[in-house]
């Protein structure tokens, strides 16, 4: 193997584990509001997320006068995205993503030079 296809192989292997795969995922049951209000319910009632909204001032009375008062569709989208809510600071899936392609480039760079 030559000197030159060496780092262009190695490229295109690391190119083709950070790339993300076609998502195979199976059909999703339907669930209603109450399923939906009980998935949001749950992660209201956590320890951390309690006491920030009672240091924020809301009572539970509050929260369920507030959490009723959303749509259907409103609450299921809440109750489906709950794992991408975080506290502040942390890095989400997509900002890991481009700082992966940016280190990864970076390493073409070097490797190709």
């Amino acid at each position: 193997m030559s000197r030159r296809t060496m780092p262009l192989l190695l490229a295109a292997a690391l190119l083709a584990l950070l790339l993300p795969a076609p998502l195979l995922a199976a059909p999703v049951p339907s669930r209603d509001r109450a399923d939906d209000l009980a998935v949001v319910q749950d992660a209201l009632a956590k320890d951390e997320v309690a006491k920030a909204l009672s240091t924020a001032g809301l009572t539970q009375a509050q929260i369920d006068a507030r959490l009723a008062q959303l749509s259907d569709q409103d609450l299921a989208s809440l109750a489906e995205h709950l794992d991408q809510v975080q506290a502040g600071g942390a890095m989400d899936r997509n900002t890991m993503w481009i700082v992966i392609y940016i280190l990864a480039g970076i390493l073409l760079i070097v490797l190709l030079t």
